[in-house]
């Protein structure tokens, strides 16, 4: 919801401050968090969900085809 680029380029980095002050593991392998940015009206998406690159490329072992939009009200 911000109004500018600014604003989200502020909001941004403080979510990877956030995150790189509260990160509890480094996934060499496997395993890694990764804070992720969804529009509201895309459904279906994990909460949380297998980051990683192979297999799947990243999202694409939670079957992608599977994501939808809903017609915003």
């Amino acid at each position: 919801m911000a109004s500018s680029e600014e604003e989200q380029a502020r909001i941004w980095n403080r979510m990877l401050e956030i995150h790189a002050d509260q990160v509890f593991s480094i996934g060499l392998v496997s395993g890694v968090l990764q804070p992720m940015v969804v529009n509201e009206n895309l459904m279906n998406v994990p909460e949380n969900a297998f980051y990683n690159w192979d297999p799947g490329a990243y999202f694409g072992i939670h079957n992608m085809a599977g994501f939808f939009y809903k017609d915003p009200e």
